[in-house]
């Protein structure tokens, strides 16, 4: 028996609105901000630094890319990379990477 959803609920708590060049009028992402990791090794210290990204529905990305203008909750940003990560495997979502 498959699974239907709407992907609209995944949204709906907590998305903000998210514009580009061929976007869909209300389109909504979920913001994430960067985190820090201190990753230790003995006596030193290692900071990894993650990208802010914004996880949009692949059904509403059209055909954005890196290097491209967004807009993510009113602040203009450009695309670092446009990704798939291993757990949206299903299609439903595509990560994307801020600058």
């Amino acid at each position: 028996m498959a699974l239907t959803e709407s992907l609209g609920v995944f949204e709906a708590d907590f998305g903000v609105p998210v514009s580009f060049t061929g976007s869909a009028a209300g389109m909504l992402g979920l913001e994430d901000y960067p985190g820090i990791a201190i990753l230790g090794d003995g006596d030193r210290a290692v900071i990894a630094a993650t990208d802010r990204t914004v996880l949009v529905r692949t059904d509403q990305l059209g055909a954005l890319a890196r290097g491209d203008a967004i807009t993510v909750n009113g602040t203009a940003r450009i695309v670092r990379d446009v990704l798939v990560p291993d757990e949206l495997k299903d299609g439903a979502f595509t990560l994307v990477a801020l600058r």
